[in-house]
């Protein structure tokens, strides 16, 4: 909160782990990444599947057709998911 009374109006201030907080510029993102790829490969948001554990990765699991909260996850990750798993190769295995 701290950094975010501080450098909020200039820049997005998330934790992405235990021990690290990300400056982000306004509009660079995971999600804005994401985006992007789809734009170039032409597909949708219903054929992407993200996993994510922290809140630097919010707007890529909301824009995602399928997203999954690690079982690992900061809590109120999974209130932006559609699903939980402790296994990303388990879930990649499934689907392939």
């Amino acid at each position: 909160d701290h950094y975010k009374q501080q450098f909020g109006s200039e820049v997005t201030v998330v934790t992405s782990g235990n021990d690290w907080v990300d400056f982000i510029p306004k509009a660079v993102h995971k999600g804005a990444a994401l985006e992007k790829i789809m734009e170039e490969m032409s597909i949708t948001s219903e054929e992407c599947m993200a996993f994510g554990d922290q809140w630097n990765d919010i707007e890529m699991l909301k824009l995602a057709g399928t997203s999954f909260a690690m079982a690992n996850a900061v809590p109120g990750i999974s209130d932006y998911c559609t699903n939980r798993t402790d296994s990303v190769i388990r879930e990649l295995e499934k689907l392939l």
